[in-house]
Formats: structure tokens, sequence, C-alpha cells
């Protein structure tokens, strides 16, 4: 009977050793963490996305982001525009990719409203956002303006950043802005040539800031 108990007690002792060896080597990453596939190196802006620019990594699940590209979508994104630099280690996702369908239209390019033309707008603008473009005393509504650049007075561009004090790559809504890497000094609309010159003609006209740009929360 003693032989019988020391045998079942080896027994669970090698039982409770197998299973601890099997969570530390696959349980743990099949439960609690997630492989995506992450860039390899910096990806610069404009470069067409190929399976040798990336590697795999497993995540904590909740630290993978939403659409986070894979070794099984990843099929579907070959060969797409990257339309933002992608630092070393950063998850990719849909919103990484130029959209073709929103190309510039004819006529169209990317114009600088100055800091000094602008009396009032949000500190949480950024890159993709659509603002209304207004006089000071709300009198005259210029139209409505996809935001391509947010810019500092140094040309660098104004993102958003953790707690942790690192850049946030994913898009965030506007009320969940609250803290960026740098300070908005200007910005760079989408606009056609009459559109622009309207506006820049008013603002050149005025000898205090004239502008306020007012965001549209998608």
């Amino acid at each position: 009977m003693d032989r019988w108990k020391v045998c079942i007690g080896a027994l669970l002792i090698v039982a409770a050793v197998a299973g601890l060896v099997f969570w530390e080597a696959l349980g743990r990453n099949m439960i609690l963490m997630d492989e995506v596939l992450v860039a390899k190196e910096n990806i610069e802006t404009g470069s067409r996305l190929s399976a040798e620019m990336l590697r795999p990594m497993l995540l904590p699940k909740e630290s993978v982001i939403e659409g986070s590209l894979t070794a099984e979508s990843l099929p579907r994104a070959q060969g797409r525009k990257i339309d933002r630099l992608i630092q070393k280690n950063q998850q990719l996702s849909p919103k990484n990719f130029e959209n073709e369908e929103e190309k510039l239209k004819s006529g169209e390019s990317f114009y600088v409203l100055e800091k000094s033309w602008i009396a009032m707008r949000s500190s949480s603008l950024r890159r993709g956002d659509v603002v209304s473009v207004f006089s000071e005393d709300g009198s005259r509504r210029f139209g409505d303006f996809k935001l391509a650049f947010v810019k500092s007075g140094s040309e660098e561009e104004v993102r958003d950043i953790s707690r942790a004090g690192e850049i946030i790559h994913h898009d965030i809504s506007p009320a969940e802005r609250t803290d960026s890497d740098l300070v908005i000094s200007h910005v760079e609309i989408i606009a056609n040539q009459d559109e622009y010159f309207e506006i820049r003609n008013f603002a050149m006209d005025r000898e205090q800031p004239s502008l306020i740009l007012v965001l549209h929360d998608a």
C-alpha cells in the first residue's frame, strides 16, 4: 500500500512538473498571447509593403491593436503603399496604408494655413481630421477641408503619446488626444487653388489672426 502511495505521489509530481513545463513553453502563449507581424526595421512613408519588411512577434492580447497585421492577412496587404512612417517593432493596421480612393483629385494640393492666420483651433487636431474654416467673427465660412499635416514650429508632425511617453501609432478619438509630443504651429489642408487663395487673401488682409478651425468629430 505504501508503495502505491509513493508511486501515485511520484506520478502526481511528474504530472505537475509536466503541466508547468507545458504552460511555460506553450500554454501561456496560447492563452495570453497573440502572434502579429511587426516592422523589422523602420519603414519609410511611400514604401510598398513586402514580407521581407516584417517579422512575427508575440504580444499580450490586450496590446494587439484592432486589425493588426498577421501572417493570415499579409497577402491582402502586400504591395500596398505605406502612408506614414512605421517605426521598428511597430504593429501595422489598415490605417497605415494609403487609401487609393483618397488620392488628391485633379486641381487639389496641400496648402499651409500659417500660424499667424489662425485665431482659434483645437489642440487635438491631427492628420486626417476634417475641419471647417470660418472667419473669426463667424460671418464667413470658407468650407470643409481635410488636414494633410499638422506640424510644429520645427516642421515635425504633431502626434499623440501615451502616459508612458511612447508615440501612439493607431488613431484615437479627438476626446482622447490629451497628450502630444509637440505643440501645434500650423496645418496643411487639402484644397484647390481657388479655395486656398480665397482663405489666404482674407487672412493676409487682416492685421490679427482671423481664421477659426472647427474640428468635425467623426
